[in-house]
């Protein structure tokens, strides 16, 4: 698993708001400002399709992409 932040991007906490499913797209709330930030299941660490629940605290690098903020490197937080 890529180490959160060695690439230099900022690392932030938050709370997987949704996850759906057949886009394999969710929406992080984050912590430090509520505000949502974008994602998709290629930002998770692992192979194959990869998915997340609702309410999941996870960790991850904040980048600006085509469309605006997106995460990336997105790892699951022990609770």
């Amino acid at each position: 698993m890529p180490t959160l932040g060695a690439s230099g991007l900022p690392v932030l906490q938050g709370v997987v708001r949704w996850f759906d499913l057949k886009a394999g797209s969710g929406m992080i709330s984050r912590d430090d400002t509520g505000e949502d930030v974008f994602f998709n299941f290629t930002a998770i660490p692992g192979e194959g399709y990869r998915i997340v629940q609702a309410g999941t605290q996870v960790k991850f690098e904040l980048v600006e992409g085509r469309y605006g903020l997106t995460a990336r490197n997105v790892q699951i937080q022990p609770s």
